[in-house]
């Protein structure tokens, strides 16, 4: 088993929420991040506890850079959506380098993968299939069927499959696209690298 963890995800959703109060609910964040077609040169490093995996930086701070008069509160939005796949990008590369692995499908649940917009950006960046079940909550869902497992209410032949899909995201990202908008957040994380270091 491996396991890469993000500091910072959906509570970076929160901090646009609540910090700057540019959304009033989480999902508004879908529709702000659908009706501009790119962040307008805007990058987000959302590392707004630190860095964790796989570069573990507790000096790491949230930054944002590229922003101008052009940008809108749907280019910060977009910034922090694609902030979260570039996260996950840069572990899932990680992964397949160190374990000479292609990733050729990941699945995905919780809160924020109901967000059309950010799983589609998880297939771009990663590059493999994104498939996301009916069931927000797979996790639960699996200690539910643990726990009917242990009462006996059912057997390993007779569980039924928790995994319905919902949807299924497949990359679009052009390969020179992608490969640009990686190198400019390499870029950026260059850049805000042990930031309170000193």
């Amino acid at each position: 088993m491996v396991e890469g963890m993000i500091s910072v995800t959906g509570s970076a959703i929160q901090w646009l929420r609540d910090g700057l109060g540019i959304i009033a609910t989480s999902a508004e964040t879908e529709a702000l991040a659908a009706s501009v077609t790119d962040t307008n040169g805007v990058y987000f490093v959302i590392n707004l506890a630190g860095q964790y995996c796989p570069r573990y930086d507790p000096y790491s701070r949230g930054t944002i850079f590229g922003i101008t008069r052009g940008t809108t509160k749907a280019h910060i939005v977009r910034a922090t959506l694609e902030g979260i796949a570039f996260g996950l990008a840069d572990i899932m590369e990680a992964i397949e380098t160190g374990m000479n692995v292609t990733m050729k499908e990941i699945k995905i649940d919780g809160g924020a993968s109901q967000n059309n917009v950010l799983a589609q950006m998880f297939a771009d960046y990663i590059d493999c299939d994104v498939s996301r079940p009916d069931s927000a909550e797979a996790t639960a869902l699996g200690c539910a069927e643990m726990a009917a497992l242990g009462a006996g209410i059912y057997t390993l032949d007779n569980l039924p499959d928790p995994l319905i899909y919902d949807r299924v995201f497949h990359p679009q990202m052009t390969p020179e696209v992608r490969a640009a908008n990686l190198k400019r957040y390499s870029n950026a994380l260059e850049r805000q690298t042990g930031w309170l270091k000193d």
